[in-house]
């Protein structure tokens, strides 16, 4: 990065080194590559900060795992080291589910510590579209906005830092079978249909679904479905925790994302309704982020019969329509939130 300015973007992932799924280098090793590459391509100031969360000591370090780039002009690489310790502080049954990594608080140690102006929540394993690096770089956001995208999964593969981004985007896109968009998620096959038709096919179906509520007693009395939980319709909760944008400034005055949840699986949703209730408009770009498919904790294609899943389903709901009553986001962390007493090793590269 050049000179000692603070960044335009921060960028904050987390993850440990346990190789999660079998192939979280992997996965990791991809990300980073494509990142770096748009980040230094558009000049874009930036951090990335990795927040190792409650690493193996007998483990390689995460540091090592990486493989970034010597020489970078514009990118810096941070790693923040959380360890079992500091872990075992949060671990509490009765608050929520324990499980290896603490996704919301681990990024909001991270998010805590940035420096960029704009700070981007992520995770590990995405490739986000070179269009949108582009618009970041020239330096469009704005802060009475939040930035959001759809996310597309697909059959991952190793990339090649040397292969031309435009072969790599066209072998991703080739090898896409969901797409999760505003309010609902389409599996597709053989990338059909495609991004733009999956679109249209969830517009109507979504304007039909918001507006079934209006008109309750009719719809009831021919059995048409009403769908009452509408706050995922209303806002793109969907995948939140892939890509959420705003700037630092709004992330410090909501006290980060919910720390508290049972699960972290719609934590990132709570979080896209608190940023919209503090008066910011959402922004969400035309062009999505694209996932690298891999075994996960927990589902969340209603295929899962977990009833903690469908429990965290209902407090987004339920506290969404709360904070639209209230017109006022719901503020969940104290001032300690992110770690504050803490303080973390850190490794830069």
């Amino acid at each position: 990065m050049q000179n000692n300015a603070p960044p335009y973007l921060s960028i904050v992932l987390v993850g440990r080194n346990d190789n999660y799924g079998g192939d979280f280098n992997f996965r990791l090793i991809n990300c980073l590559s494509w990142t770096i590459r748009h980040l230094e391509l558009n000049q874009i100031d930036s951090e990335i900060i990795f927040v190792n969360y409650n690493f193996l000591e007998d483990k390689e370090d995460i540091i090592d795992i990486m493989d970034v780039p010597d020489n970078l002009r514009f990118v810096r690489v941070r790693v923040i080291y959380v360890p079992q310790m500091i872990h075992s502080k949060y671990v509490n049954p009765d608050i929520r589910r324990t499980v290896p990594v603490f996704e919301y608080i681990a990024k909001n140690i991270g998010i805590r510590r940035a420096k960029g102006q704009y700070i981007l929540a992520a995770n590990p394993d995405i490739l986000i579209h070179p269009k949108i690096f582009q618009y970041i770089g020239k330096k469009l956001l704005k802060k009475s906005r939040y930035y959001r995208c759809d996310r597309c999964d697909y059959h991952k593969f190793d990339i090649n830092i040397h292969d031309q981004a435009s072969n790599i985007l066209q072998r991703v896109q080739k090898q896409i079978f969901r797409y999760f968009l505003r309010g609902n998620t389409i599996d597709i096959t053989d990338g059909k249909p495609g991004l733009f038709k999956a679109r249209m096919i969830n517009y109507f179906r979504q304007l039909k679904n918001v507006n079934m509520i209006r008109i309750e007693k009719i719809a009831n009395h021919f059995s048409w479905p009403v769908y009452y939980d509408y706050i995922p319709l209303k806002y793109h909760t969907n995948c939140s925790g892939d890509f959420m944008m705003l700037h630092r400034d709004t992330w410090m005055k909501l006290n980060g994302c919910p720390e508290n949840t049972y699960l972290a699986m719609h934590t990132d949703s709570i979080f896209v309704v608190m940023a919209a209730l503090s008066r910011l408009k959402e922004f969400v770009f035309r062009d999505p982020v694209y996932h690298q498919d891999h075994s996960r904790r927990y589902e969340s294609d209603g295929n899962d019969n977990d009833p903690d899943m469908q429990k965290m389903f209902d407090k987004f709901n339920k506290d969404g329509i709360e904070m639209e009553k209230n017109d006022k986001p719901i503020i969940y962390n104290d001032e300690s939130w992110g770690g504050k007493k803490h303080e973390f090793l850190e490794k830069s590269i």
